[in-house]
């Protein structure tokens, strides 16, 4: 199983590496109160398993609603693949993150000089 931190730190590397900003558009529809992303497993079809999961959450909500993650997962192409599933990403955001060490290099914001209650050692 990878490391959580090196997962992480692949979502970060456009900004740790001063990637350009995007462009961010006024949405055409509003938001929705409740919005799932659902990921499939390899070679199962879309919403996949997870539909009924996406059914009990958004049971009784007026304002809910789901979107597929296009990610290929597959094995063969394994480098390609983690390629595609990031190249998207334009940042991740953790919030109440327990175990945040400040100072990193991909840190940015509010929270960047700051430790949290159990911060990681030799980050």
């Amino acid at each position: 199983m990878l490391n959580t931190a090196f997962l992480a730190s692949l979502f970060l590397i456009p900004l740790a590496i001063g990637a350009p900003a995007v462009d961010v558009e006024e949405r055409q529809a509003p938001c929705q109160n409740v919005h799932i992303f659902l990921a499939c497993g390899t070679d199962e079809p879309y919403p996949g398993r997870q539909s009924s999961i996406v059914s009990a959450i958004c049971s009784g909500l007026t304002s809910c609603g789901y979107e597929d993650i296009n990610y290929p997962a597959s094995f063969n192409t394994y480098c390609t693949s983690i390629y595609a599933g990031i190249t998207g990403v334009a940042a991740a955001l953790f919030f109440g993150d327990p175990r945040h060490a400040a100072n990193q290099a991909y840190n940015t914001g509010t929270g960047a000089l700051r430790n949290s209650i159990n911060p990681r050692n030799g980050a």
